[in-house]
Formats: structure tokens, sequence, C-alpha cells
């Protein structure tokens, strides 16, 4: 018992592992789905990360110090050590920074460095600064009461895809590169977001347009601002991997970042995941929120220790039900059922007798048992005397349907036999033989 115990429980552990590697396999392997939200993670090879254009900032001065910011800026940031004339990166959906990381950025601009910031939304009190804004709802209306367009910064447009170009840079006033917005594959409807061409600086300096998108819609601009400059794109999605992956997009996308010039570059990854809820991304058939994920996993699988972290835990979930669940108690031992052993008793009894030779033994024997299965059989007496040994042979022979010879006989070869002194064995096998004649035509 023990030993087919021990090749049982490895057989569990061989299931459990070759079930674990099989669902490893269809997730990660088999059956790998991309995540087609507008994560902008620069980490991952998302279709909207934008692990691509990361990697081109770091990459674009060797010679220069490449800083990643995981915190607030104003903490991680020292402007009087730092060099003059760097580079701040800050790309996201919808973008927010707080009063004191704002009054950090317009001190760093100011100090002569660039921020470029690419989103959809921008925060309004850098809005607010910059630009002359006649309302603080921008980020909500677009119309009035009487349908009338509002004055507002910050315009949308709706298309499944956009042709974008850029302007004052080499070989690109009339060049232009589509951006498109798809989901598994599949075009769908976008809000774009463009600047309204109503806006000025309220410092009195003239924006520069440097792009804009169907030649008309300005979506990229750059701010005086002290003695450096606030370069503002509202076309997050041109900076994706999946625009990259064409060589028209990957060049689009390095001249644009090749406005703010050769200095140290600082990437912030803190800021970029603020998400603001709003349902302006639709399909052809109705108002779905596509720009953001759905279901409650949505955030867990967005982050890769989290995801990791929870397909581990489904995997102790899966051994504990193939280990756990077994039934925990003691082995019941079987029990067989009783055996008759009558026969066998009598068939030790009888080779007793036969290797002792006595032969009148075992006839008494025998008339013993048949006296036995009468009584047992047919309810009837059989201690009787030898007077009434005849009426005892009528009436067995009335229950078991024989004539009163065959019963008679039985009982008058017994007392003959058992007379002699010496009986013989073929007198044994022949009051044998009429026991079993009997056995065989009774009721």
């Amino acid at each position: 018992m023990a030993a087919n115990k021990g090749g049982g429980t490895q057989w569990y552990i061989a299931i459990g592992a070759l079930a674990i590697l099989g669902i490893l396999y269809f997730l990660f392997i088999a059956n790998k789905e991309y995540n087609w939200s507008e994560n902008y993670e620069p980490l991952e090879d998302y279709p909207y990360g934008i692990s691509v254009f990361k990697n081109l900032v770091e990459k674009a001065h060797p010679q220069q110090d490449f800083v990643e910011i995981t915190d607030s800026v104003y903490h991680r940031i020292d402007l009087d050590t730092l060099p003059f004339g760097s580079n701040y990166f800050l790309v996201g959906r919808e973008l927010y920074l707080d009063s004191l990381e704002m009054d950090f950025m317009f001190d760093y601009v100011g100090r002569g460095n660039n921020a470029f910031f690419v989103s959809h939304r921008f925060d309004y009190q850098l809005i607010d600064t910059l630009l002359d804004v006649t309302t603080e709802d921008y980020y909500y209306y677009d119309f009035d009461t009487d349908g009338f367009a509002i004055t507002s910064p910050i315009q949308k447009y709706q298309d499944t895809s956009v042709f974008v170009g850029l302007r004052g840079a080499p070989g690109f006033a009339n060049w232009e590169t589509e951006c498109k917005y798809v989901r598994n594959h599949q075009p769908l409807n976008k809000v774009w977001h463009y600047f309204s061409d109503d806006i000025v600086a309220k410092s009195g300096n003239q924006i520069e347009i440097l792009g804009t998108f169907e030649e008309y819609y300005v979506n990229y601009i750059r701010i005086p601002h002290g003695e450096g400059f606030f370069y503002l794109h509202a076309t997050p999605l041109a900076f994706t991997n999946y625009s990259l992956l064409k060589d028209s997009g990957f060049q689009y996308v390095a001249q644009a970042a090749a406005f703010t010039g050769p200095g140290t570059n600082i990437w912030d990854n803190y800021n970029r995941k603020y998400q603001y809820v709003h349902n302006e991304n639709y399909s052809n058939q109705g108002g779905t929120d596509y720009g953001h994920d759905e279901g409650p996993l949505a955030f867990i699988l967005s982050e890769r220790s989290l995801k990791w972290a929870w397909f581990a835990f489904l995997a102790f979930i899966l051994i504990y039900m193939i280990f756990g669940a077994k039934r925990k108690q003691r082995s019941i031992p079987v029990i067989h059922p009783l055996k008759n052993t009558s026969l066998d008793f009598a068939e030790t009894i009888g080779t007793m007798f036969r290797m002792e030779n006595d032969h009148g033994k075992l006839l008494r024997l025998k008339m013993r048992l048949f006296r036995a299965f009468v009584r047992e059989r047919y309810g009837l007496k059989t201690s009787v005397e030898q007077q009434d040994e005849a009426e005892l042979i009528e009436r067995l022979a009335e229950k078991a349907d024989l004539h009163p010879e065959q019963v008679d006989e039985v009982f008058s070869m017994f007392n003959e036999y058992n007379q002699q002194k010496e009986l013989e064995a073929l007198d044994l096998v022949k009051f044998h033989q009429k026991l079993e004649q009997f056995y065989q035509n009774a009721r």
C-alpha cells in the first residue's frame, strides 16, 4: 500500500507540472495577445507603448547624460547643478503635474532648458500660463447652450487616421506620414486634438507652429518662456510603437524631437500615468471608450511585476486544487466477504478418516450429515427409535416426493453396514452412491 501511495503522489506531481507548463505555454506562447490600450508604457512592446521612442531619446546624444525620473521631478532634479540646455520629455495620454511640479517646470524652462510635452490633454495651469484661455472648462465643453463653438485652446477632429507633418524641419516642408488608430488590427474612429487658431502667448511672443495634421490642424507648437521653450505636441499616437514601425513614422518622430537640441535628456516616467476618465474614443458602432482598459484586471496586467504575481497566484491555486483537494484520511482496509468453510471442513474430515482407513466411522459420519440435512430441509425429527423408523421413512418420502422404497433403502443399507465389524471400502462407496441418488431426486 505504501509503495502504491508514493507512486500515486508522483503521478499527481507530474500531472500538476504538465498542467502548469501548459497554462504558461498557452498564455505566453501559443496565444500571445497584445494590449491595445493607450498605456504609453515605455518598458513593453505594446502597440501603443513608447519603448521605441524612449530608446530613441536615450540614444539620440550618446555624449550627453540620460536621466530617468521615477518620482516627482522637483525631488529628483537640482536646477543649480543641471547643465544648461537640457531637455525634459513627458509623454502620456493625459498629463497632470501638481502646482509644485508646474512651478518647477516654469523655473526649469525659464533658465534656458526645454520641456517637451506630448499628450491629448495638458495641465490647466500650463495652458492658462502660456496661452490665452477664456474658459476654465475647456476639457469638458466644445459648444455653448446655443450650439455655437466656444473659444477653447484645444479643439477636436474625428477620423480613423490623420496625416501628420512638420514645418521648419529640413526636408519636411511638404512631407507627411499617416498616423492611424487601430485596435486588434481593425481601424476605429478616433478623436484627434489640435490647437485653436485663436490662441496667442500671454508673454506677447508669437507661438511658433512646428507641425500640423491634414495640412491645416495645428498639433505641434513651440512657446517661448524665459530663456527656454515649451514644446507641446497634441498627437501622442504618432510617438507609439505602432506608428514607429513605418520608416516614415520613425523619421517624423526623430525630427519632431530634434527641435529640442542636443542637451542632457530627462525622461519623466512618473507623471505619465495620470489618467483622466473621459469617454471620447469610440468605434463606428457606439460610444465605447477604447482609450482605457476594460475590466478589473486591466491595471494588474498592464504592470509587469503585478502581471507575473497574478499568474504565480493562479499557479499556486492550481497546485492546491491538485494536491490539497485529495481526501485527507487514512486508507480504508479492504474487507473481504465471509467465506463458507463447511465444504472445506467436510473434505478435511473425510481425508482424515481415509487416512485412518476406518470405513465404519466414515459411514456413521455420512449418516449423521444425512440426518442433519433431513432436519434442516424438511423439519423432521430424526432421532427416533428403530421401531419408529418406518414412520420417519414414510413422512420423509412424502415430503421429498419419493417412493418409500427409495428412502427405506438408505436406512436399511446403513443399518446393515453399521452392524459389520470391518466395513469394506466397496460397501462405503455403495452407501455414498445411494445418498447421492437421494439428494439428486429429492424435492
